[in-house]
């Protein structure tokens, strides 16, 4: 290739600046994306926030500097045809530089307001906009396009689905039953070895990680899986859980298909009961005990539920965090090596330049600051104001959206973990007002609020991506 002077300036230019924007696109996407791993477990409260996000920070940085550098770069997704622009490096500088910059400020805007969107389809739709313009139609794959625009919609219908699904189950087994609490000890060992077993999955079917053949990788689950079903209960140390009393007295607080309750009551005793439905008490979860003693006050406390399913839902909101951590600083870390390749050697192909170690180390630094400074923004959107969390709900929500990633990966379709989790805490919370005739509900404003993010912030990417790009062409000459 032949590469003048001013071109080699002008790249050299904007890989100076790239940096700047590849740190602020990390920045946001660790502080926007850190709910979809422990917004649940704060919502439970499983976890203070504080707590949340300093662990949330070690799990995205470790997964950022351990598994990041061995992700593939995918800079393309399938939707464009990048090797077009091989032969004019100078305009796939703009275009990947533009890219960061545009995902960049329109993730900045939706975390502001605390709405979980897509960094990685920011990316990918500055990309589509700036090759359009510079190569026209022949430049993109409409194929993958269109199965992009279906993850908007396919996303967190799925999550929906899998969750309400779960979250019924575990309402009708064990929630609703009799004793619960002994029915989540008796269920414990498969609960927490199939969380383990799809953890571990999720981990080791693809990516960096991957076990081959596949087959391998799901026996490898499997036996981890088993393991920790059998050893989880031993590690597990119970806060004094009560043991269930029933009592009929509060029968009529209790959902119709509860069961009959003695009619004797002791003069201090501990109940786990369903979710009130009356309007003259409020609601009691089923993960909440209320003690009552002679005088007839009550008092909530922790019960043996939260002490089963919390851990659970800590521990695979870390594991998504590991591998969010990975997987997602390419978004930052693979445009800017393509700038630094080409920086460092104008003359050389899409093909040789590689991703040096540092773009991901400032990608995963770039991630833990995001999260320090604005992570609390969206943890308490998703978390807290969407939906109300309980134990066992959180769980439902977060092992529904992980099993839905995983068999969207199984089938080779992409799925938004964000628009994922989102639809999975309206799916458990709608299970939980069905089944358990809760009277909390989904909050529809905070809910439209994020449908609304989600439709305006891709525009908006591809539009200062846009603006970007024609004032680097006004700047340059070009």
């Amino acid at each position: 290739l032949e590469i003048n002077d001013e071109t080699s300036n002008l790249i050299r230019n904007l890989s100076r600046a790239a940096v700047v924007a590849a740190f602020l696109l990390a920045f946001t996407n660790g502080a926007n994306d850190i709910a979809n791993s422990v917004g649940t477990s704060v919502g439970a409260g499983a976890l203070t926030l504080r707590t949340a996000i300093l662990a949330g920070c070690v799990f995205e940085f470790a997964g950022g500097l351990i598994v990041g550098p061995l992700v593939s770069d995918t800079l393309s997704h399938g939707i464009i045809d990048l090797s077009s622009f091989g032969r004019t490096p100078n305009k796939l500088v703009k275009i990947m530089f533009c890219s960061i910059l545009g995902s960049a400020l329109s993730t900045l805007g939706a975390t502001s307001y605390g709405i979980p969107v897509s960094a990685t389809k920011g990316v990918i739709t500055s990309m589509v906009v700036l090759a359009l313009i510079v190569g026209g139609p022949q430049a993109l794959n409409f194929y993958g396009l269109q199965l992009m625009g279906l993850t908007f919609i396919i996303s967190p219908i799925s999550g929906l689905l899998g969750a309400y699904l779960l979250h019924a189950l575990i309402l009708n087994i064990i929630v609703l039953s009799p004793k619960p609490v002994d029915k989540g000890r008796a269920y414990l060992p498969l609960l927490a070895g199939i969380t383990i077993f799809v953890s571990f999955l999720s981990l080791t079917f693809k990516g960096p990680m991957a076990i081959t053949p596949v087959p391998l990788a799901f026996i490898a689950s499997v036996v981890v899986g088993g393991i920790a079903g059998l050893i989880w209960p031993l590690l597990l140390e119970y806060n004094d859980p009560t043991p269930d009393i029933e009592l009929s007295e509060k029968k009529s607080n209790l959902p119709k298909n509860s069961p009959e309750k003695p009619n004797s009551q002791p003069q201090s005793a501990t109940v786990t009961i369903a979710p009130t439905v009356t309007d003259s008490a409020p609601a009691v979860t089923p993960n909440t005990a209320v003690t009552r003693n002679g005088s007839g006050e009550k008092k909530e406390k922790m019960s043996g539920l939260d002490a089963i399913f919390s851990p659970l839902v800590v521990m695979s909101g870390f594991v998504v965090a590991f591998a969010h951590g990975g997987n997602d600083v390419s978004n930052a870390a693979g445009p800017l090596s393509v700038i630094a390749g080409y920086s460092a050697n104008p003359q050389a192909s899409l093909e040789d330049i590689s991703r040096p170690y540092w773009t991901n180390s400032l990608a995963a630094v770039g991630f833990v600051c995001g999260i320090l400074i604005m992570g609390g923004r969206t943890v308490k959107l998703v978390g807290v104001k969407l939906a109300k969390q309980t134990a066992t709900k959180a769980f439902a929500t977060q092992f529904g959206a992980a099993c839905t990633i995983l068999v969207a990966s199984l089938v080779h379709q992409t799925v938004s973990t964000s628009h994922v989790l989102v639809g999975s805490v309206v799916g458990a919370s709608i299970a939980e007002k069905h089944w358990a005739k809760s009277a909390e509900d989904v909050d529809f404003k905070v809910l439209l609020k994020i449908v609304i993010g989600w439709i305006v912030t891709i525009p908006i990417a591809g539009g200062i991506a846009w603006m970007c790009f024609y004032a680097v062409n006004i700047f340059s000459g070009q």
